[in-house]
C-alpha cells in the first residue's frame, strides 16, 4: 500500500469515528468492524472526511474520540472539538497514525491504543475545559431571613438559636444544604458560628481540593511533601486559626467546633440526622484540579471558581461515586498525628467548644488512595465529556 493509500486509510478512520466508530487503528482497514457503531468506509480511496475539513488530527485526538464513542457516541459538535482541542501542559503535540509517512503529521508515530493515560487525559482535559468555558452559571438563591422563617414554619420545627457555619467550604457547603433541606437554614443577629471540620487527615485533603479548585495547586504529592517538610499544618486545615479569625469579628456570637457533624442535628434540633456525603473519589479531584488549571488562561478568576465548584465539580463526584477517596499516605502518619495533636491543642487554648471527639484529629485515614491514578482520572474525564452539560438541579450548589 502506497503513503497516499495510507492517508486515505487515516482519513477513513477519522471518517469512521465522527460516524461514532470504535475500531481500533491497528484494526481499521477502510471499512467498518460489523459491531461497531459507526457506518463502512468508501474504502482507501476516499480522501474527503465528512464533517471535518482540518488537517489529519493527532493521534492521541482519535484515541480519545474513540474512547468516547465506546461509551455512546457524542453529538458531532463535541466530536470536533476534541479533534480540535490544544492539549494544555507539557506533553507531546501531535502525534501521528503509526504506518502514516513523516509528511507533518506529526513527528512520532504511535499505536494510539497504546499511548499512556496522561497523554489522553490532556487532550480530555483540553475539551473539558473549552466546553466549560462558555457554559452557563446556574443561578444562585440568595437565603434571607424571612425564607429562614418559612423554611422552620414549614417543617414546624421549634425556634432554636441563630446559627452560621464557617470553614473549608468542601465541609460547610454539603452540610447547609442537608439543613435547609431539613427546615434548618443558617443566619440571624448574635448567631452561634459553627466551624465544620473533621479528622486531620480530610482537612488536609479539602485544603489541597480547594487550592486544586482554583487553578493554583500543584500536584497532590508535590503540595503534601512540601507542608510535610514544614511539619506545618496548611491554614484552610487548621481549624483553631478560622475559629480565631471568626471569634476576632464584630458582631459574631459564640464560636463553637463541631468534628462530627452529626452533632448538629440535637444542636439545632433537626427532624432527622445530619449527615455529610461521602468525600469526593480522588479522580474527581484530581480532574476539577486540571481542568481548572487548563481554565486559568481562559476565565477570568471568579467565573473560573463557579463554574469547577457549580457545574464541572457536582458532575464528577456524581459520575464517580463510589471512587476511592484521597488519603494521607502511611509514611506521613506520624506527621498527621503532630499535626492533630497541636490542632486540639490549640483549640483547647481558645477555650472554644468541641462537638466531636477530639482524638478524631489524631486518627489516620480509614481508607482511600494515596495519590490519583491516570487510568480513573481518564475514565472519568470521558465519562463528564459524554455527560449533557446541563448540571442536574439537584446538583447546583445553594
Amino acid at each position: 500500500m502506497g503513503a497516499d493509500d495510507d492517508l486515505a486509510r487515516a482519513r477513513g478512520w477519522v471518517a469512521h469515528l465522527l460516524a461514532g466508530g470504535t475500531t481500533p487503528w491497528t484494526a481499521w482497514t477502510g471499512r467498518a468492524d460489523p459491531a461497531s457503531t459507526g457506518p463502512a468506509s468508501t474504502g482507501p480511496a476516499s480522501t474527503d472526511v465528512p464533517g471535518w475539513d482540518g488537517p489529519l488530527p493527532g493521534a492521541q485526538h482519535l484515541e480519545v474520540l474513540r474512547r468516547l464513542n465506546g461509551l455512546g457516541a457524542p453529538d458531532p459538535a463535541l466530536a470536533r472539538t476534541v479533534l480540535a482541542t490544544a492539549p494544555p501542559g507539557r506533553g507531546a503535540l501531535d502525534l501521528r497514525l503509526a504506518g502514516l509517512p513523516n509528511r507533518g503529521y506529526g513527528a512520532r508515530a504511535v499505536d494510539p491504543e497504546a499511548l499512556p493515560a496522561d497523554e489522553l487525559l490532556r487532550v480530555a482535559v483540553g475539551a473539558l475545559a473549552d466546553r466549560l468555558a462558555t457554559a452557563d452559571l446556574p443561578e444562585r438563591p440568595v437565603p434571607t431571613l424571612r425564607r429562614r422563617l418559612e423554611d422552620e414554619a414549614r417543617a414546624r420545627l421549634p425556634r432554636r438559636h441563630p446559627f452560621r457555619l464557617v470553614g473549608p467550604r468542601a465541609r460547610v457547603d454539603p452540610v447547609r444544604r442537608r439543613l435547609q433541606e431539613l427546615g434548618r437554614t443558617p443566619g440571624g443577629r448574635g448567631a452561634v458560628h459553627y466551624v465544620v471540620g473533621a479528622d486531620t487527615g480530610r482537612l488536609v485533603v479539602d485544603a489541597w481540593a480547594a487550592r486544586a479548585a482554583e487553578g493554583t495547586a500543584p500536584t497532590w504529592p508535590e503540595w503534601l511533601t512540601t507542608w510535610v517538610e514544614r511539619d506545618s499544618c496548611p491554614p484552610r486545615a487548621d481549624l483553631a486559626a478560622v475559629a480565631a479569625r471568626w471569634g476576632a469579628r464584630e458582631h459574631v456570637g459564640a464560636v463553637e467546633v463541631v468534628l462530627d457533624v452529626g452533632a448538629l442535628t440535637g444542636l439545632l434540633a433537626t427532624p432527622a440526622p445530619v449527615t455529610a456525603p461521602p468525600p469526593p473519589s480522588a479522580a474527581a479531584t484530581e480532574l476539577v484540579r486540571r481542568v481548572s488549571t487548563a481554565l486559568a488562561t481562559e476565565v477570568e478568576r471568579g467565573r473560573r471558581a463557579r463554574l469547577t465548584a457549580e457545574v464541572l465539580a457536582p458532575r464528577a463526584v456524581r459520575l464517580d461515586a463510589g471512587g476511592e477517596p484521597l488519603r494521607v499516605p502511611g509514611r506521613h502518619h506520624d506527621w498527621l498525628a503532630r499535626r492533630g495533636r497541636a490542632l486540639a491543642r490549640d483549640l483547647a487554648a481558645g477555650g472554644y467548644r468541641v462537638h466531636g471527639p477530639t482524638g478524631l484529629l489524631e486518627d489516620p485515614p480509614a481508607h482511600g488512595v494515596p495519590a490519583p491514578q491516570d487510568d480513573a482520572v481518564l475514565r472519568l474525564a470521558l465519562l463528564v465529556l459524554g455527560d449533557p452539560d446541563r448540571p442536574d438541579p439537584s446538583e447546583v450548589s445553594a
